[in-house]
């Protein structure tokens, strides 16, 4: 099952990369909730508050307390935004290239 999740997590990163649709800010990648939350539904194994609750438990992405979002100060004006932890990404990337080998 975890396999599932990083493969989705892997997916949902890259695509959010390629498409320039977050600021990358102290090793961290952030984005709009409701960007994430609409590509977590597109797969539905798991609702996207489970898997986020995964994401979160993992340590995949920092939030605040009991929430999936990190305020977040932006050209001047602070907002919930999902800000994922883009050395999870880059390590969860290099094992699961090795795994296909």
């Amino acid at each position: 099952m975890i396999n599932n999740y990083i493969k989705e997590f892997l997916a949902i990163v890259k695509y959010l990369i390629k498409s320039e649709l977050v600021i990358e800010k102290d090793n961290f990648l952030i984005v709009d909730k409701e960007i994430v939350f609409n590509l977590l539904e597109k797969n539905l194994y798991q609702t996207k508050e489970n898997k986020l609750k995964i994401w979160r438990g993992l340590n995949w992405i920092d939030t605040d307390k009991r929430r999936f979002t990190k305020r977040v100060k932006l050209s001047g004006k602070e907002s919930p935004k999902i800000k994922i932890r883009y050395e999870v990404y880059k390590t969860l990337e290099k094992l699961n290239g090795k795994e296909r080998q």
